[in-house]
């Protein structure tokens, strides 16, 4: 899980720096979401400044299209704990490539909107900075789990509306938070 936090926090900060914000900014950020997945998620401290050093260094390597113009960012996820000295519980299936590149890639969108409204001194307003990252979360989610119901023609289905994919989403997600809990 912490290598999942890890990659979400530099997938925010990808997306801030491509809209220039300073590197001081950037350093705040970084505090900012550890000291929030100390307290919410699962963190051990040395273990997660660990994975963090090697997500940076990974990273930039696994953003990039191989030779054959394709991204693996699910292979970062299984070397950044290798590289760390710690290991995965689980191993990713494609279906979950799936969803982690396009959360991923949402996320940084979400992070150079963020970055471009702070630089354009946009002041966010209760129900539109807010609501527009929980919209793009929710396009992200949605779309990713469709994609993946269409290349392996499984659920969902076009007749499941996107609230019941949100709904299922965020169920299952509560879970496995709960259960990360133990």
């Amino acid at each position: 899980m912490m290598t999942y936090e890890c990659l979400v926090m530099w997938s925010t900060l990808n997306g801030l720096a491509s809209a220039d914000i300073p590197q001081s900014m950037l350093d705040d950020v970084v505090t900012a979401m550890r000291d929030h997945f100390a307290e919410h998620a699962s963190y051990t401290p040395d273990q997660f400044e660990n994975l963090w050093d090697k997500t940076q260094f990974w990273m930039p390597q696994f953003a990039k299209p191989s030779r054959d113009g394709k991204h693996w960012p699910v292979a970062a996820l299984l070397q950044i704990p290798h590289a760390a000295g710690l290991h995965l519980d689980f191993s990713p299936s494609m279906n979950f490539g799936y969803h982690f590149i396009n959360t991923l890639a949402t996320i940084t969108d979400m992070g150079k909107l963020a970055g471009e409204q702070e630089l354009a001194g946009k002041i966010p307003q209760p129900g539109s900075a807010l609501e527009a990252v929980l919209e793009a979360s929710k396009i992200g989610i949605v779309s990713g789990y469709r994609s993946i119901a269409a290349h392996n023609g499984c659920p969902p289905s076009s007749m499941t509306s996107d609230e019941k994919i949100i709904e299922i989403y965020s169920r299952v997600n509560t879970a496995f938070s709960q259960a990360g809990m133990w």
